[in-house]
């Protein structure tokens, strides 16, 4: 790839790459089909940061189309009996279990026996409905947030499924995604969850994805944004989503990003929150200068590894979490994540020359919004959507405390 293509953000072949994911799967793809919203989610995202979601629908018919598909993954509550699969409830990752299509319609709902939602496509799903301007009223949250409650462990983890399967650092953090944007946390034990998270913090100072596992760039963000989401990250706490959108006005709808009201505390809600700093400031700087140690050129995951664009998210997430983002070499990220373009067909390898995929075109270009790169929309580091859309998850959790 010559110089001059190496230094540039190949936009149009990228929209056209999301476009064609968003489409149909690719054949060499095939074996990923079950996790079908999972790859609608990273062509979605990436086709909104590229402030193009008009090649994913040319009308609003064509957009309350891809709403339904959506909808059509949700599992409800049977319709005569709504106890009999509650924990069961949630989004499924694709059709392949052969259920007929329904897009979320309750007199539709038949329960079926091994029919079980996974957490990676819930939040998925909700993230992709934000992006294309839901109002999420066909949610049923009760039963939603009631089949994430049967995911938790004992330990404080959540498992993929209500059944047993493995349960580590990336489907905590899909709970609390999934917390978050239902602005509900009533159904799950945070504190077990804390002491998970906290557990899984190895000598190195970074995270892995269960306690005694290697720290990891991804399980690491996983971690952090989890914490962060929980209001129980120094230096930076988010308050709880319900407090931040009661301290903002509903109808401004030129939001990117929300801080925390400054008013005092008899007016502003955020005030009487308890928020647990669980790390301390030595842990915190421990923390950074791992995530920090990560880039070479570009970020690897671990040490003595090599480096790959989809850490320019999950450690660029996770130094942005922790007010570190300016500390890296960013002009050295951006030059390795743009070398890892495809010219041809556009979206990004792992590695220059590497045939691009959807988690790395996506994640790619998330790392790189995150440092401001021009044409890219802004993104929200702890939801991994634009924040464009957690505006607008800040206007629908309004209206249901109105």
């Amino acid at each position: 790839m010559a110089d001059d293509e190496m230094r540039t953000l190949m936009r149009e072949k990228h929209v056209k790459f999301f476009a064609r994911t968003l489409a149909s799967i690719p054949q060499d793809h095939e074996k990923l089909d079950t996790t079908r919203v999972t790859l609608a989610f990273f062509a979605l995202s990436g086709l909104d940061l590229l402030d193009s979601l008009h090649k994913a629908y040319r009308n609003d018919v064509e957009r309350q189309q891809l709403i339904d598909w959506i909808y059509s993954y949700q599992i409800l509550p049977d319709r005569e009996e709504p106890s009999s699969n509650m924990q069961q409830c949630g989004f499924r990752g694709s059709s392949a279990n052969g259920e007929a299509f329904n897009p979320s319609m309750p007199d539709n709902a038949t329960a079926a026996p091994h029919d079980w939602s996974h957490i990676a496509a819930t939040y998925s799903s909700l993230a992709m409905l934000l992006i294309l301007g839901d109002d999420l009223s066909r949610v049923n949250r009760a039963s939603v947030l009631a089949g994430l409650a049967a995911q938790q462990r004992a330990d404080g983890s959540f498992s993929a499924h209500m059944v047993p399967s493995e349960s580590d650092m990336r489907f905590a953090y899909c709970a609390c995604a999934v917390c978050y944007i239902l602005d509900d946390w009533s159904t799950i034990n945070k504190d077990t969850l804390i002491q998970y998270i906290l557990k899984s913090r190895s000598y190195e100072g970074a995270f892995g994805q269960g306690p005694g596992l290697e720290c990891h760039g991804g399980s690491t963000f996983c971690a952090v944004a989890s914490l962060y989401l929980l209001g129980a990250l120094a230096p930076s706490p988010r308050p709880p989503s319900a407090a931040i959108a009661q301290c903002t006005s509903s109808s401004d709808s030129s939001l990117d990003r929300v801080s925390p009201c400054s008013s005092s505390s008899s007016e502003c809600p955020t005030a009487s929150l308890p928020v647990s700093d669980v790390l301390s400031d030595k842990q915190i700087k421990q923390l950074q200068r791992w995530c920090l140690r990560r880039q070479q050129v570009g970020y690897n995951g671990r040490p003595n590894k090599d480096v790959d664009t989809c850490y320019s998210f999950w450690l660029g997430a996770s130094l942005k979490l922790l007010d570190s983002l300016e500390l890296v070499d960013q002009q050295c990220v951006r030059s390795y994540v743009l070398s890892c373009q495809c010219k041809f067909v556009g979206g990004l390898g792992k590695w220059p020359s590497h045939h691009p995929d959807p988690l790395h075109s996506y994640l790619g270009l998330a790392g790189l919004s995150l440092m401001d790169e021009p044409g890219l929309q802004p993104l929200d580091a702890a939801l991994n959507v634009s924040q464009r859309s957690y505006a607008h998850l800040l206007r629908v959790q309004a209206t249901w405390r109105a």
